[in-house]
């Protein structure tokens, strides 16, 4: 039960995120590439290898590696942080990779997809999909929702595997304002990712 509170614990910080937050301007930004594919598609994405080499997934060409100040700002808590972030330059629009330490089957996937989808069937959250898909070869259990942050709404799009015998979350999110311009994008990046 304490591993299951910590996990929904973290998912909860993964995806949390105020427009005030998103306004700041980062001091530097790290402009650190781990390209492993210079084939960039139609919609501006290219494909990078994240996650020490762990996933290939198309990122939007101008986002860069969140920077420890502006990952320290949207997530203060260190034992929930993401793995890594992407991000463009006012942090509006992230992907974020998380690689748990939490045990997980992919057997076990079905289950956890609806572990996931109780604990957000709350008040202001809006589920727009939920299911478990076959991504390049693998299940993935797939999320779309909106949730609302302190004064702002957020998109987000959950993407949830098991590797290696742990939890291995991905995520895009955006401001509401966004959503147009960026869903479809949104699901070109979950659909390219595929665990190497």
């Amino acid at each position: 039960m304490k591993t299951t509170l910590l996990l929904v614990t973290a998912i909860l910080l993964l995806l949390s995120c105020s427009s005030a937050d998103q306004e700041k301007q980062p001091e530097t930004t790290t402009v650190t590439e781990q390209i492993a594919d210079s084939t960039t598609s139609t919609s501006g994405l290219e494909t990078r290898t994240v996650l020490g080499g762990r996933l290939s997934i198309l990122v939007p060409s101008d986002f860069t590696l969140m920077d420890k100040g502006m990952l320290d700002l949207k997530y203060p808590m260190q034992a929930h942080r993401p793995s890594e972030v992407y991000t463009n330059y006012e942090g509006s629009i992230n992907v974020a990779f998380n690689f748990t330490q939490n045990r997980g089957a992919m057997r076990e996937l079905p289950a956890f997809r609806e572990f996931l989808q109780h604990q957000f069937d709350r008040p202001g959250v809006e589920f727009l999909n939920s299911e478990i898909r076959s991504i390049n070869g693998r299940d993935f259990a797939v999320q779309e929702f909106i949730t609302q942050a302190i004064d702002s709404r957020i998109y987000n799009h959950m993407f949830v595997t098991s590797l290696d015998g742990r939890w291995l979350m991905c995520t895009f999110n955006c401001t509401i304002n966004h959503l147009d311009e960026w869903r479809p994008k949104a699901a070109e990046i979950v659909n390219s990712v595929r665990v190497l």
